[in-house]
């Protein structure tokens, strides 16, 4: 028994509460074939692992498109391949696979109806490395008793316990500063 409630599925549901949520309960293979875009989202065990193979993507209409940025091992990536190649479906995106980097001869980068991605699309070295600086410069502007740029939940600014807080690391940055090091008068921010 599967859940469809809004594009969902899940390998168990609580017909009660499927019920309350205006949710209709249906098989896996009712749901793919009845879908024009199944997107995979769930994690990988023993019973998900291999939950997409032949049969499963058999189900799928001419015209769906198959999403994976789950994990690679739940798809049954050959079967995917051909199923592709053949154009069964109308096309993938993919950013987990099976074997993973995925190795530049694999047959999925081949295809032309197939998007592939790593799984985190903004995962490149300049990204890290601008995370790490941002990340880095906010942590020192909080231990300078100064507000962080890029501060989500800018209500917590103004509350008095934040800004105690504030206060607090700016007397302690103060103390080291002028006990730790000869005054060059450089800010330590200043090259973030």
């Amino acid at each position: 028994v599967a859940a469809v409630a809004a594009s969902g599925y899940a390998l168990s549901a609580d017909p009660q509460q499927a019920a309350e949520l205006g949710a209709r309960l249906t098989t896996l293979a009712e749901l793919l074939h009845e879908s024009d875009f199944v997107s995979l989202h769930c994690r990988l065990t023993t019973q998900t692992r291999g939950m997409i193979g032949e049969a499963e993507l058999a189900c799928l209409k001419p015209t769906a498109f198959f999403i994976n940025v789950a994990r690679g091992e739940l798809v049954d990536q050959e079967s995917l391949v051909q199923t592709l190649r053949s154009r069964r479906i109308a096309g993938a995106g993919l950013d987990v696979f099976d074997r993973e980097p995925l190795p530049a001869d694999d047959p999925l980068l081949t295809l032309d109806n197939v998007i592939v991605t790593p799984h985190w699309s903004a995962s490149t070295s300049d990204v890290w490395q601008a995370t790490a600086q941002a990340m880095t410069a906010g942590m020192l502007r909080a231990a300078c008793g100064e507000i962080p740029d890029n501060v989500v939940n800018r209500e917590v600014v103004d509350r008095p316990g934040f800004r105690h807080k504030l206060a607090r690391f700016a007397e302690n940055q103060s103390a080291d500063l002028i006990s730790a090091a000869p005054d060059t008068g450089a800010n330590p921010l200043e090259h973030f």
